[in-house]
């Protein structure tokens, strides 16, 4: 079974990822903050990080995560839509950056294929 992290602050949205992630048969380990969430990093397949955090943001952490997990993919999901935000995203290390709100049926789509290359 793959071990997916999900860093997200928002309750509901944090929810309702983590119950998708769980009834799709992954291993799901939940972080409010990119702090909170680096002492969870070993044993994980694939972050799955939103951008705009407290404190650290996502593209600080995937910065940070770059320097001692440099395979690990990371799939940001984000609200920030804009192509400099994608841009920003990508530069910062992310394997893959997806926008909310998001298709449910083609985020399992690029999980599946982010996995399948780790």
């Amino acid at each position: 079974m793959h071990t997916i992290l999900l860093i997200e602050d928002d309750p509901l949205s944090r929810e309702v990822l983590h119950e998708l992630l769980d009834l799709s048969g992954y291993g799901v380990r939940v972080a409010e903050t990119a702090e909170a969430a680096l002492g969870q990093i070993e044993g994980s397949d694939l972050v799955i990080a939103d951008v705009m955090l407290p404190g650290m943001s996502g593209l600080e952490f995937t910065r940070l995560l770059r320097e001692t997990h440099p395979e690990l993919p990371v799939l940001m999901l984000s609200a920030l839509a804009r192509h400099t935000d994608q841009s920003a995203g990508m530069g910062s290390g992310a394997t893959l950056y997806m926008t909310k709100p998001y298709d449910v049926h083609e985020l399992l789509r690029q999980i599946e294929k982010l996995l399948k290359r780790a």
